[in-house]
């Protein structure tokens, strides 16, 4: 039996997704600092969060994705050198469905 899962539900899964992430958390130098969503990009399954560092050099160790109740939502180590320059921080969140029939 061949199953088929539409666009518009994956379409409406990713946008929920995207909606729920309020902030980002960087931990920059051990330091734990909240930044706000510079852009947000939402593509074919995929949902892009920008986050915008300013100038000042550091190391990023850590990313993560929370809702405004401060609820972890997405967590990922790093090792990402930052120079005095600013810095543009991608985090990738892709969305697979499937589906099936049981009884």
């Amino acid at each position: 039996m061949a199953v088929e899962v539409k666009q518009l539900l994956l379409d409406q899964i990713t946008n929920f997704t995207s909606s729920l992430v309020h902030k980002a958390v960087l931990t920059l130098d051990g330091i734990e600092k909240d930044y706000d969503i510079f852009r947000t990009k939402i593509e074919n399954g995929k949902v892009r969060k920008f986050v915008y560092l300013g100038s000042g050099a550091g190391h990023v160790t850590n990313a993560r994705l929370i809702d405004n109740a401060r609820r972890d939502l997405y967590i990922s180590d790093s090792n990402i050198a930052k120079t005095e320059d600013g810095l543009m921080i991608v985090i990738d969140i892709n969305i697979s469905v499937k589906g099936g029939v049981t009884r």
